[in-house]
């Protein structure tokens, strides 16, 4: 049996893996995980266009935009607590799993 695993795949899990080890009290990707909510949370206000977003996250800024307007629209980004980041892992798991049906 042949399993597809896109390159898109990958970025999810890593971001996942971010904000889980975040979660776990290490502040290292902190600073990776901010930059796309923030960059998200510029697209959805129109301040960037989609040209304008950053490429290397390209795709987890994009499916953020979309799929988590209502917490890109209430959250403080200069001041993201550890409620926001389980939220945020809520988005991505959600989705995940309806992937997986």
């Amino acid at each position: 049996m042949f399993y597809s695993y896109s390159i898109e795949e990958h970025l999810f899990s890593v971001f996942k893996l971010f904000i889980e080890c975040t979660l776990k009290g290490n502040n290292s990707y902190k600073k990776e995980i901010d930059a796309v909510v923030s960059e998200a949370k510029s697209l959805i206000n129109n301040e960037k266009s989609i040209y304008e977003i950053d490429r290397k996250e390209y795709p987890v800024i994009l499916f953020l935009a979309e799929t988590g307007k209502d917490f890109l629209n209430n959250v403080d980004i200069s001041n993201l607590s550890n409620n926001d980041y389980k939220k945020l892992l809520l988005i991505f798991e959600k989705q995940r799993n309806l992937c997986l049906v």
